[in-house]
């Protein structure tokens, strides 16, 4: 899965302005080795990178959210040069939003605004990990 640079941007600022930057890796190199220990220790304060922590979830709920809507996946996963939005996640499900609500016909369907409140949601979450892990 992707993230374009104006989520990833936005979502390491979330976290930022949640006093979690300090937890986010510097580098892939560190990345890597977090990630190895905490399959291999448990997730600590440590072996957690909360950008990381976030980017995944986002990409799992994106997936649910694309599939219940009858999205394809594989959209995010190759090149297309035709493709009308980023490779990424939030793109991909805002751009299905905007093309289901200029087509829809249903009184009875009022869709969102956007999917852009995932950023804010996945760093809320990762306050809440964060201190169940400084709980331990």
């Amino acid at each position: 899965m992707i993230i374009c640079q104006k989520h990833w941007d936005a979502l390491r600022n979330a976290l930022n302005e949640r006093g979690l930057g300090a937890l986010v890796s510097e580098n892939g190199e560190q990345v890597i080795d977090k990630t190895v220990r905490e399959y291999t220790e448990g997730r600590t304060l440590d072996t957690y990178d909360p950008l990381m922590a976030a980017f995944w979830a986002i990409s799992a709920n994106g997936m649910d959210f694309i599939h219940d809507m009858g999205g394809d996946l594989r959209v995010l996963m190759v090149d297309l040069p035709d493709r009308p939005f980023d490779r990424c996640t939030i793109c991909y499900l805002n751009w299905m939003l905007e093309q289901h609500t200029a087509t829809c016909t249903r009184t009875e369907c009022k869709p969102g605004k956007s999917y852009e409140w995932m950023i804010d949601r996945a760093a809320d979450d990762q306050v809440t990990t964060w201190k169940s892990l400084s709980a331990n």
